[in-house]
């Protein structure tokens, strides 16, 4: 008798465009970056390769903007997309208007107080900061792209039969509306990490439409919201679970300055590790 591996399927977030690999080649690499990390983290007897298989619906070609003068600057993104910027500057908690930057350049202002007040190194942040708005834009303002980008998760979905979701970033709002707006097998569990589902304006009130309130996606059994303390774009705080019916948050521990948004930190970290191998325990069937 051999266990049946757990079929695990990834949606990633923000800032992953592979330019140089086609959409195939750049999902199975990612998908291996995702399942070393996991491997790193699950207990030593949920520890091999073979317990779980690992793919991951690659959707960033079709919301990639290129690379464009601003990609650096948040002050030379479009107004809107500045203003959205302040306004999620205000959510953590940055000042009204006080300083001469505020006045003449509140984007870049506010990049540079969520960086000294997060203890964050600026250009990184900045990077970042413009990759998440820009892609997030995209999404909810090109209807071509938003449903190619939608498509390529429901059909990553039906392809992989996957046990578990875990979505990351943007690849949970990709995931909460492909789970919504398409037919789909049972999904155990979905775990989202780093999520901004929650944020008012930018994300949450942009989100598809649906019959009945937020909550969890159909034929899905459980949804868990992982979020590191330190992840100024899981906000606002505790907002899934109030926002969206049946999700719950799981406390996790700080993974450590800038690596609080990265997927793969949070995939070799102990509470996902501790979340995966509870399923890898309860649900393993053998064959």
């Amino acid at each position: 008798m051999t266990a049946t591996p757990t079929r695990i399927l990834g949606i990633h977030g923000v800032h992953s465009h592979q330019p140089s690999l086609t959409p195939d080649q750049a999902g199975a690499r990612i998908a291996t970056w995702w399942k070393n990390a996991l491997l790193t983290g699950l207990k030593p007897d949920n520890s091999d390769p073979g317990q779980i298989t690992v793919d991951v619906a690659y959707y960033a070609h079709h919301l990639n903007t290129g690379t464009a003068q601003g990609d650096e600057d948040p002050g030379l993104l479009p107004d809107d997309l500045q203003q959205q910027i302040i306004d999620w500057a205000r959510l953590l908690g940055a000042p009204e208007a006080t300083a001469q930057g505020w006045l003449t350049a509140p984007a870049r202002a506010a990049i540079a107080w969520i960086a000294r007040h997060h203890g964050l190194d600026h250009r990184p942040l900045s990077i970042l900061t413009n990759a998440l708005f820009r892609e997030v834009n995209r999404y909810f303002t090109d209807p071509q792209a938003r449903t190619a980008a939608r498509t390529e998760v429901a059909e990553a979905i039906e392809r992989t039969q996957p046990r578990i979701l875990i979505a990351h970033s943007l690849g949970s709002v990709l995931a909460y509306e492909a789970l919504w707006a398409h037919q789909h097998p049972p999904i155990e569990l979905l775990l989202t990490l780093g999520s901004p589902l929650a944020i008012p304006d930018m994300v949450y009130d942009r989100l598809a439409n649906h019959p009945g309130p937020r909550s969890l996606p159909p034929g899905v059994k459980q949804w868990i919201n992982l979020a590191d303390p330190g992840d100024i774009i899981a906000i606002p705080r505790g907002d899934i679970p109030r926002r969206f019916t049946g999700a719950t948050d799981h406390p996790t521990k700080q993974i450590g300055l800038f690596s609080y948004h990265q997927a793969t930190k949070y995939l070799a970290g102990t509470t996902t590790a501790d979340i995966l191998t509870t399923h890898l325990r309860l649900n393993g069937s053998e064959t």
